[in-house]
């Protein structure tokens, strides 16, 4: 297989953002402004969790349910700013000094979690999870990427769940081709705003979009 043009893996993770999760309920779903990460990212995983229950009958399986119940994202970064720590895990900054203070009754909020891969062909595939809490920051990691150079990062983790306004859970846009005026524009659309070029599902959720002028691409 030849080397990709772009000198990068199959696909590798290219922008990565959060937006904070102000409120969540049947009637509202509010987000705060999509704050980009300042770092360099190096790998992002997501692992979906499923609920399954069977109903027996004369020792019989005759039914089985299977729910999607969210899962976890696991990250490592290079250089985590203290900003974003006070963002991810409910730290308290000090702006003057630059101390960071984690205290027991610091509220760990809700973000929702934004980032696009690139493939090997050049286009992107988008993401967007609804409703993560960071629940906690690993040790610093050592990453090695294909040319053997070694990256001191740091690992994230979150736990992933449906909003209770609509019940999603990820929206996803794969194969966007960023050389084209559409391309570009789906892109920045995905950025510019927590729900831009995505649509709830539910119809109360989908009045609300529409209401809020909300772009009506399914991200499914």
């Amino acid at each position: 297989m030849g080397k990709n043009p772009h000198e990068r893996p199959a696909v590798s993770t290219d922008r990565f953002a959060t937006a904070l999760l102000k409120e969540d309920s049947g009637a509202t779903l509010e987000y705060g402004d999509v704050k980009e990460i300042e770092t360099d990212l190096i790998t992002i995983k997501y692992t979906p969790k499923i609920n399954s229950s069977k109903m027996n009958a004369s020792g019989v399986t005759v039914e089985e349910y299977v729910a999607k119940t969210g899962g976890t994202v696991n990250v490592t970064v290079v250089g985590l700013t203290a900003d974003e720590e006070q963002d991810y895990f409910g730290s308290t900054l000090d702006t003057e000094t630059g101390l960071l203070t984690e205290n027991k009754n610091d509220i760990v909020p809700d973000r929702m979690i934004i980032w696009s891969t690139l493939r090997s062909n050049g286009n992107y595939n988008l993401h967007k999870i609804m409703k993560a809490k960071f629940i906690s920051q690993g040790e610093e990691v050592k990453t090695t990427d294909d040319n053997g150079v070694t990256f001191t990062g740091t690992s994230l983790q979150a736990d992933y769940k449906p909003v209770i306004n609509s019940g999603d859970i990820m929206f996803t846009e794969k194969n966007i081709d960023i050389s084209t005026p559409e391309g570009k524009q789906i892109i920045e659309d995905w950025f510019a705003t927590a729900l831009g070029g995505i649509k709830l599902t539910g119809s109360e959720a989908a009045a609300a979009s529409e209401t809020v002028g909300i772009p009506q691409e399914s991200g499914t």
